[in-house]
């Protein structure tokens, strides 16, 4: 049996490898967005902004091709009652290097969103970088 042992792959002409019939997570983080919002762990994130009550803002550190890239957000807080479900939706603003997204909660009963700030946020990011 071979071993193969490398630090760095790159194509022939010393750029990144392209993944054939294959998709890997271009981005992805955990964020904590209560009190002071921040990035709990990270792959290709340059930060947070918190733009409001249950309203953040994801960066990149590098940016996606362009603005029909994938992503996926859940949102989950330890403090809410079972009377309630937390939710998660995108509120427009895509752009190549970032996203923004509300959190908050919904009534079983009402359907109405109420914004709150989440605990934990996992967010990853499928595409084409740029």
């Amino acid at each position: 049996m071979s071993t193969l042992r490398a630090d760095t792959i790159q194509n022939t002409s010393g750029g990144a490898v392209t993944l054939t019939n294959q998709e890997a997570i271009k981005a992805y983080g955990m964020v904590d967005g209560t009190g002071t919002i921040n990035l709990i762990t990270s792959f290709n994130a340059s930060g947070v902004t918190d733009n409001g009550t249950g309203d953040i803002t994801f960066s990149l550190t590098n940016s996606m091709s362009n603005t029909t890239y994938m992503f996926m957000i859940d949102s989950h807080n330890e403090n809410t009652s079972p009377s309630t479900r937390d939710a998660t939706k995108y509120t427009g603003g895509q752009a190549a290097g970032s996203f923004r997204f509300f959190t908050g909660y919904t009534s079983n009963t009402s359907g109405g969103a109420t914004a709150y700030d989440e605990d934990f946020n996992p967010i990853a990011l499928m595409g084409d970088l740029a």
